[in-house]
């Protein structure tokens, strides 16, 4: 099992690093530490995390692409990608 770090951190390179917006299907996919787990309980804890990445300063935004119908997809927001993923000493696992 990933801890939470571990999972922030896998969910962070995973948006940062992909040229298109990612679906939640493939974040559940590809995102060590949320695999396969397509639960109500995956969908609450996929949130959490996202709205704890933005709490650290990650900017991450969400993106509905063609046709309007699609889910939205989150991404790491290009425009801050200069700034550190982790601010120091704020990447404590509770």
């Amino acid at each position: 099992m990933v801890d939470r770090l571990e999972r922030l951190i896998n969910l962070v390179i995973a948006l940062r690093e992909t040229r298109r917006p990612l679906t939640v299907d493939a974040i559940n996919e590809r995102v060590a530490g949320y695999e396969g787990n397509r639960t109500d309980a995956w969908r609450r804890m996929f949130e959490r995390d996202k709205a704890d990445l933005r709490d650290l300063g990650v900017p991450l935004r969400t993106e509905r692409r063609p046709p309007r119908h699609h889910p939205p997809r989150p991404r790491a927001d290009p425009a801050g990608a200069g700034r550190p993923a982790v601010p120091p000493g704020a990447a404590r696992a509770t």
